[in-house]
């Protein structure tokens, strides 16, 4: 089929065509210049791509993209495999890497190639154009068995992907109930502790307000120090308190430790602690704001997980 192709040219090309073809006529205005020129189109093509319409003057337009494939040094196709290099892998199916082109931006290539390299005959033969596409297409079409065998690997390797992350949800969630579970049994000894303690030590009011619900880990705390340890003891309970390492401790600090090891911490075993410090600061302002030594009495369990510190005065 032959046909007319308005084809725009730029000051280049103006230039090239009014040595070479200074009879051909230059129309539009200077924005948008442009030549007719004649094109052949083999009529194979024009059945094929959908995109190549003629108008009632013989003018033909070119729409509608093509795929080109994408090649690597050694000219072989590229195939994104959707395997990451880290080697996960992908949800998404594998397929040859291609790029778009605009089938009317190829011919526009074409065409001014052969202006600016002194080829330019009328009528010009598109042949070459869709030659290329052709080529273009076989090279996917060939590679089709290429991109269906890693399709075929990605697939399998997804399922056992899926599979592993499958089993290691799996034992994530035994793993968190496990430790929710041990986090509910150490929260119910640690409970169950203190109750006993409260029945068998504690104040009325203590017992009270334990058997009504109320938490009272303050006055627990202050009422453990003064009948384990003494009535000379005070709670820091918010922690509050300075200290630093005491590198020579008193004969009345050690005495004191050595009187505290002698007391019966069977229901306490590894959850209680002595050792002489120093107070930088002193103790709360409600007693003194003078350095001293202390003895410094740290309790965590059986009763709680954190460690609360008591001072002798």
């Amino acid at each position: 089929m032959e046909a007319t192709y308005e084809f725009g040219v730029s000051d280049r090309m103006r230039a090239v065509l009014s040595v070479k073809h200074p009879k051909k006529p230059i129309h539009g205005t200077e924005r948008f210049a442009h030549i007719l020129v004649q094109v052949i189109i083999p009529d194979e093509c024009v059945l094929q791509f959908s995109g190549i319409k003629v108008d009632h003057a013989s003018r033909v337009s070119i729409g509608g993209n093509v795929s080109k494939p994408k090649l690597d040094e050694q000219g072989q196709v590229e195939i994104d495999t959707q395997i990451r290099h880290d080697g996960g892998v992908s949800p998404y199916s594998c397929h040859l890497e291609t790029s778009t082109v605009s089938l009317d931006s190829m011919v526009k290539d074409y065409i001014g190639d052969a202006i600016n390299t002194d080829q330019f005959v009328e009528p010009v033969d598109l042949s070459p154009v869709f030659a290329q596409v052709t080529a273009w297409k076989k090279i996917i079409d060939d590679a089709q068995p290429l991109v269906d065998a890693a399709e075929q690997e990605r697939a399998a390797k997804y399922t056992e992907q899926e599979r592993q992350e499958t089993l290691k949800q799996n034992r994530e969630g035994l793993e968190r109930d496990r430790k929710a579970e041990e986090k509910r049994q150490t929260e119910t000894r640690r409970d169950t502790c203190r109750k006993a303690w409260i029945e068998k030590y504690g104040s009325d009011m203590l017992k009270v307000a334990n058997n009504r619900g109320y938490d009272c880990k303050s006055r627990f705390l202050k009422e453990w120090g003064h009948a384990m340890l003494g009535v000379d003891y005070f709670l820091d309970f918010k922690g509050v308190i300075t200290t630093q390492k005491r590198t020579c401790p008193s004969d009345a600090a050690l005495a004191e430790i050595l009187r505290l090891e002698t007391l019966d911490w069977s229901e306490i075993g590894n959850g209680i602690s002595f050792q002489v410090v120093w107070l930088p600061h002193g103790v709360d302002v409600e007693y003194s704001d003078e350095p001293r030594e202390v003895v410094e009495v740290v309790l965590n369990e059986p009763y709680f997980d954190t460690n609360y510190y008591f001072y002798l005065r």
